[in-house]
Parts: structure tokens; sequence; C-alpha cells
């Protein structure tokens, strides 16, 4: 008898094991589409949203995201028409994944440029977790695109502002306390004006975050007019002593020190609210496939591992899988011809890339880049540069490579116009500032490269290499001896 119920616990045992195994690979596990992956792929007039939720779900976060931009630019930015570039945001429900793309302290990051746009990855909003870090990066973004030269102080502490924004009631309201920056400040003290000011410290903590926020939140209380001047001033080109000591004259450091603490004390955060943009705009809704998913994971893991966030490259392997599941899919094409771009096989990658992706602005913007890398962008015709362009007018990478074959074909003034209309589409964008920063030098035009290699030195916060200090200096140098 006892031989026969140990029997029948194995058979139990082995039963519950047949069937988490079933439920893993099955319903009981994450929700898989059609396309064989739980991801959907929303996209809008200005974003590309990709979530592992039902599509319901994702398309009601793509239009809040409208709306939330619609707002964004109807109150205060100026951003000379159209956002060039589509703004890529992942919604991952896994945190564990999330800790691995963007670091443990974390929440959401922007990567920028993956395949010529930006990318942002965040968690999926819940109720710890709504738009915000969204909105943060965001700003940065819409920021970025009227100020190229920002202390680190003035673009934290504006996302940190505007990262709490809302639509409520038809209302746009900004002003709202977040509640774990206030806290880190609350429990550890204000920073001072010299901490904040120095953008050379290690500021990769949140009560530097927290005292950027108030102290952003504090000029828009009670300083609005003289803080509107004081980035006027950074958007002229200014540094930050030179902006503040014009828009703030009476306003000195250890005075400012003293009205923030007291600001702080009285804990009385106004809110602004304005009529809320409502857009309606289509919706484009596409469940990915497999490759489609490795292909994703290959974007963000690139951009971890270029961003410093991951200690090691995994989006190779990721996009080497994508291209065993579909040898044609196009991100994947994409990146593996980027990975070595003045190489035979990123030549033939771009080559199958536009051959079965003809209609896709990607294909043929890559298919540039690669040439350009070859010294071949000029012999080719058409020009996949033209191709780019028919396809995506306003794309400043096209542009800036429409530059690059005119300048090879002789056209210098078309070349110089064309790469002016890049810079002003993308001021702030560090990887196109460099190809321009070589096509001037190229050109012998010393004046603008100044300016250029000026921005590349401040824009982004992102500390030069010494490599890369070197290289602006032998930019500059060459230009002056041609």
């Amino acid at each position: 008898m006892s031989g026969s119920v140990s029997f029948r616990r194995v058979v139990s045992v082995r039963r519950c094991a047949l069937l988490f195994a079933f439920c893993w690979l099955s319903s009981c596990g994450p929700r898989v589409g059609p396309g064989g992956s739980a991801f959907t792929r929303v996209e809008s007039a200005h974003f590309a949203v990709y979530a592992d939720r039902p599509v319901a779900e994702v398309e009601q976060k793509t239009r809040e995201l409208e709306n939330l931009l619609a707002s964004f630019l109807a109150h205060g930015w100026e951003t000379h028409g159209e956002l060039p570039l589509r703004v890529n945001v992942v919604m991952l429900s896994d945190a564990v994944q999330l800790r691995e793309l963007t670091g443990e302290q974390v929440d959401g990051y922007m990567y920028t440029p993956l395949l010529f746009e930006p990318w942002i990855v965040v968690p999926w909003p819940d109720r710890h977790h709504n738009l915000e870090i969204v909105s943060h990066e965001l700003t940065h973004y819409l920021a970025f695109q009227v100020m190229p030269h920002q202390p680190l102080w003035f673009a934290e502490g504006l996302a940190g502002y505007f990262e709490t924004a809302l639509i409520r009631g038809g209302e746009f309201v900004l002003g709202r306390v977040p509640i774990s920056l206030l806290a880190s400040i609350t429990h550890e003290g204000l920073l001072g004006h010299a901490a904040l000011f120095d953008d050379a410290a290690d500021h990769t903590n949140t009560r530097y975050y927290g005292s950027a926020w108030l102290l952003v939140h504090y000029l828009m209380s009670e300083h609005a007019d003289a803080f509107v001047a004081y980035q006027t001033e950074l958007a002229r080109g200014l540094s930050h002593a030179q902006a503040w000591s014009i828009a703030f004259p009476t306003l000195p450091g250890p005075q400012l020190d003293r009205r923030l603490a007291a600001y702080l004390s009285r804990s009385e955060y106004v809110n602004v609210s304005f009529p809320a943009r409502s857009v309606d705009t289509p919706l484009r809704s596409t469940p990915l496939r497999r490759a489609d998913e490795e292909a994703l994971w290959a974007i963000l893991w690139t951009g971890a591992y270029e961003s410093g966030k991951a200690p090691r490259d995994q989006g190779g392997r990721r996009r080497e899988l994508a291209l065993t599941l579909d040898p044609d899919q196009p991100q994947a094409l994409a990146l593996r011809a980027l990975a070595d771009p003045g190489s035979q096989a990123a030549l033939d990658a771009t080559g199958r890339l536009t051959a079965r992706s003809a209609d896709l602005g990607l294909a043929w913007l890559t298919r540039a880049l690669v040439l350009e890398k070859n010294d071949m962008l000029a012999a080719e015709t058409p020009s996949p540069a033209d191709r780019a362009l028919a396809l995506m007018p306003r794309q400043p990478f096209a542009i800036m490579l429409k530059a690059y074959e005119l300048a090879r074909r002789g056209e210098r003034n078309a070349a110089l116009r064309m790469s002016r209309r890049a810079e002003r589409l993308q001021p702030s964008n560090a990887s196109l500032l460099w190809q321009r920063a070589f096509l001037l030098a190229g050109l012998g035009e010393c004046a603008p490269l100044l300016g250029v290699t000026r921005t590349l030195r401040q824009v982004g916060h992102a500390k030069l290499s010494a490599e890369a200090l070197l290289q602006l200096v032998q930019l500059q140098a060459d230009c002056a001896q041609r």
C-alpha cells in the first residue's frame, strides 16, 4: 500500500511539473499575440509605443501621450514647427528587465539616437508610475530643441517640474509636487547654490534632483518674468553665470540659498492651469512577431551598452537572433549595417535592406550612411539620400547625409545650407553635431566649426572623453590649414 501511495505522489508531482511547464509556455505566462510576441506597437503622429500589454491599453496610453504633448507645445514650448523625429516609447511590465536596461537607480531612460530616432524606456504606467517618467524625458527632448546649452540644474529641475504635469477635467495642470523629490530634500536637506551650479560634480542622487526641482519651482512661482529672461539668454548661447547675472542681478548665491530654504519651509507650492489640448490622431496598431521583438531588444540593449548602462553588449546577440527568425527584419538589418558601417558586410546588409523594404525611410537612410562611410555616396544613382528624404522630408540625419553628398559633388554652398538646416532641426543631437563638424572642417568653414565644437563640449551634459576633445582640437587645426 505504501508503494502505491508513493507512486501516486510521483505521478502527482509529474503532473504538477507538466502543468507548470504548459502554463509557462502558454496562457499562464505572458499573453502572446498573433504575431508570436506579447508586444504590440502602436504608432501615432509623434510616438511609436511598444508594450507587452493588450492592444486597447497601449492605444489608450498613446492617445494620452499625444494629448500631453499637444498641451506641452501649446503652453510655452517653441520647437520651430513640427518635431522632426518620432519618439519611440517602450513601456515594460517586467521591473527586472527595466533595471537591466536603465540601471539600478533609474526609473526610466532616453537613448538617443538609436536608428536615427530617440527611444525612451519606462515602466508600464500604473498607480506607482503614470506618465511622469515619459514627461520627464519628453521635457528634456523639447527643451533641448530650443536650448542646446543648459546647465545641469536647469535641465533636471525643469524636467522635474514638468514630470508631474497632467490633464485633469479639461485643464493642463503644472506645478504639482513630485513626492519622491520633495522627500529627498526634506530628509537630507537642500543643496546650496555652489553645489547646485557645479556641473562638474557627481550629481547622481535624488537630493540633487530634488534641490534642482525646488529651485525651478521657486523661480517659476516667484520670479517668472526673470526666469523667462534667463532662458532667453541661455538660448542665445550665454553661460549660466552670464545669463544669471543678467536675469537675476539682485539674487546672489547666499541670498538665493536663504530664499530657497524659506520657500521649502512654507510648503506652499502653487499649481497653474491652462486649457488642455486634445488631439485626434490616427493610430496604427501592429502585433510584433518574435523576430520584431528580438529586434526591439537588440535596439534597447545596443542603447544600454552605448550609454554605459549595460556591462556588455547583448544587442549583437539579439540582433542575430532576429535575423535567424527573419533574414529580412529591417531594424535588425539596419543594426547589423551600423555596427561596422565601413565594411563590405554593411554594404551587403543595406543592399538587402533596400531591396526588401523599399518603402521604408530607415532602409535608405542606413544605405546613405554606409555609402558615405565607404566614400561611395555621391556615386550611387538614384541617390539613397533623396529616397530617404522623399519618405522622411524632415529627418535631420537624412538632410545631413544629403549635405555630404552635395559636398562630395562639389556643390559647396548647397551642402552648407543643408547641413545648417539639419542642425536647426536637432540643435542638441550630439551625433548630428559631430557629422556637421566633420563636414565644416572638410570644407574649411572654420568660423561655424567653432560654434559647433563649443556646443559639442556642452550639449547633453555628457563629458567628452580625452580622445573626443583631442579630435575636436584636431578638426579645428585641420580646418585652419585648408
